[in-house]
């Protein structure tokens, strides 16, 4: 295959038109919606269809150590039942440390996430 310069560019083009076109619905929908749950689900939504992910959660910890998975998607935007069982640990303890979310390209062969974990996934937590 040859590398063509002009279809590479247009590709380019397209993406960043349709990620600042999600930006900005996100931040009208921001303007417009006073209930933060379905304004959160909806900006996990766009961000999983933007990595390509195949879940997103957005998770807090509790005072007390434990977990509140307030947003918790798969890639069809389906919610995710029991996140406490899908959620990759290893991610997840990742994100809590740097306190950085972290996109993960194949979380099965990262090697900075000390193995494999249960399932691969993508998480932002804080």
């Amino acid at each position: 295959m040859v590398y063509n310069p002009t279809i590479s560019w247009a590709k380019n083009m397209a993406m960043n038109t349709n990620t600042l076109q999600q930006l900005l619905d996100i931040s009208r929908r921001m303007a417009e919606t006073r209930d933060l749950v379905p304004l959160l689900n909806y900006a996990m939504g766009v961000a999983l269809e933007l990595v390509a992910a195949e879940r997103g959660y957005l998770v807090m910890v509790e005072e007390d150590g434990g977990l509140d998975f307030r947003v918790r998607l798969d890639r069809d935007g389906n919610l995710i039942e029991h996140p406490a069982e899908q959620i990759s640990f290893s991610i997840l303890n990742k994100v809590l440390h740097t306190l950085e979310p972290q996109l993960i390209q194949d979380a099965m062969v990262d090697p900075n996430l000390g193995g494999p974990p249960a399932w691969p996934t993508c998480a932002c937590a804080r």
